[in-house]
């Protein structure tokens, strides 16, 4: 484990004085908060667990945070068809002016709704519990609270524009969502970022990486992200994509991943996850995607042999859950691999990845968590570029290797085998690349600095097309507005 600050995350929220006014940030596709530790995927409460301590810990900013998905009805399958047919602004300034035409009337009604669903009642009922299980194990949330956004919309537009009218700063936690294999929900997003412009607010989208090629979803990136006043990637090949989207470079920089930032578990709970699960020295660690159609054979070829030639005690890990469970399962049924009996909490996880020899993995925050605990990585081609990006920013023995198939296993084989015999020097690279790279995160993100910079040099509203959606009639600047 590199060496850091151990103590456990508290959240963002600073004591202050009753007439001292910290500066405000509004986080828009937040995987922390809405969900707590309910989050399926271990890398999204990361990166939101880190990116809380930039803004308040590292920057000083009070933190507010919106539901995940704000408008989880825009899909790109709705949009795309208009897209072809209207420039990408037009299409979000009807979604929007749609969104201010709605009746006070109408929003009073569905705050009184969602008063009456956010009773304890729907969350405790046992008779709801099936349902809510269900939910939980998809999406994070339970059944009520994920069916909101699509029930309430008046109230759940009404909000956004109130928090967004309380906030000195918007930031857009991007991550991985500007991909085509995740692109149903990303125009839910850009959405959210153009009303923000919209109302004025400068805004950053950060921890991200875009690497759509599906025209219609990188025309509405192109528009919306035109607007957007800085762009931080967490690693080096998306600046070029956005470059070619007609981005100035001057509006963007690389950083390490916010999920460097998270504070590290102390030795003493590290010794605790480690005696609990009782891990070999030896052991180790495959964290593989379940949920790209990609199989269990070339696993469970790689898992025979570590074992049959190694004698190698082989673990299955999980950063979601939800996706990877069932390739899990099948290779668990068939005696290829085992489990921990806790890795559904990140830091339990660090701590767990602390004691295995090597991490087999083509899961982008699994390498990240890999480099944190410094325990050396046998990185595989993930979905995208991001995991090949993450991995110029350092120096490493081995280069990122490609996605795990019958085809190409007998050469990862080969890579696996070198790293067995060269562990030593590779837990010395990745020990000290997990700690530069947390230490120039830390350095990166001052949000502060960033937002005197955009206010000096004026909000990249009033130096770009911004949206003609104007505020709506009921909005007025400076009124009290409901933050909580």
């Amino acid at each position: 484990m590199i060496e850091g600050e151990t103590e456990p995350f508290r959240g963002a929220t600073l004591p202050r004085a009753a007439n001292d006014r910290r500066p405000k940030a509004l986080v828009l596709a937040d995987a922390g908060r809405p969900f707590g530790f309910a989050a399926a995927n271990l890398g999204d409460r990361a990166i939101a667990d880190g990116l809380y301590r930039l803004l308040g810990d590292r920057s000083g900013f009070e933190v507010l945070a919106e539901s995940w998905k704000a408008f989880p009805y825009v899909t790109c399958d709705k949009l795309a068809p208009r897209i072809e047919h209207a420039p990408p602004t037009a299409v979000f300034e009807d979604l929007a002016a749609a969104m201010d035409r709605t009746s006070d009337l109408r929003v009073r009604i569905e705050d009184g709704i969602g008063t009456v669903l956010a009773h304890p009642w729907f969350a405790a009922n046992p008779l709801l519990e099936p349902w809510n299980r269900r939910s939980r194990a998809r999406r994070g949330l339970n059944l009520v609270d994920a069916l909101t956004p699509y029930l309430l919309r008046a109230r759940q537009h009404r909000r956004l524009i109130e928090r967004i009218a309380a906030a000195d700063l918007v930031v857009l936690c991007g991550g991985g969502l500007m991909a085509d294999h995740i692109r149903r929900y990303a125009p839910s997003h850009l959405l959210e970022a153009f009303i923000a412009k919209g109302l004025g607010k400068p805004v950053i989208a950060c921890t991200e990486s875009v690497c759509a090629t599906d025209p219609a979803l990188v025309a509405m990136i192109a528009a919306v992200y035109g607007m957007l006043d800085l762009h931080i990637f967490r690693e080096p090949l998306s600046r070029k994509r956005l470059m070619e989207m007609g981005i100035p470079e001057s509006r963007i920089r690389v950083a390490p991943d916010t999920a460097f930032a998270v504070r590290l578990p102390s030795a003493e709970d590290r010794a605790r996850v480690i005696h609990r699960e009782a891990i070999p020295s030896d052991a180790v660690a495959i964290i593989a995607r379940g949920d790209v159609g990609r199989g269990e054979r070339p696993w469970a070829h790689l898992a025979t042999h570590l074992r049959e030639r190694h004698g190698r005690p082989i673990y299955f890990l999980h950063t979601c859950r939800s996706h990877d469970e069932p390739l899990h399962a099948r290779l668990r049924a068939v005696g290829l691999v085992q489990g921990l009996s806790g890795d559904n909490h990140y830091p339990d996880l660090l701590s767990a990845l602390s004691a295995f020899s090597l991490v087999i993995t083509d899961r982008f925050h699994a390498c990240v968590f890999a480099l944190l605990a410094g325990t050396p990585v046998v990185p595989l081609a993930s979905t995208t570029f991001k995991t090949a990006g993450l991995f110029r920013m350092f120096d490493y023995a081995i280069p990122v290797q490609p996605a795990p198939a019958m085809e190409t296993v007998d050469g990862l084989v080969d890579v696996v085998d070198a790293a067995l015999r060269d562990l030593a020097p590779l837990r010395r690279q990745v020990v000290t690349a997990g700690a530069a790279l947390r230490e120039q995160c830390h350095q990166a993100y001052d949000f502060a600095a960033m937002l005197r910079r955009i206010e000096k040099n004026g909000s990249r509203a009033l130096q770009s097309p911004r949206p003609k959606h104007v505020r709506p009639a009921w909005f007025k600047e400076g009124a009290h507005v409901r933050c909580g």
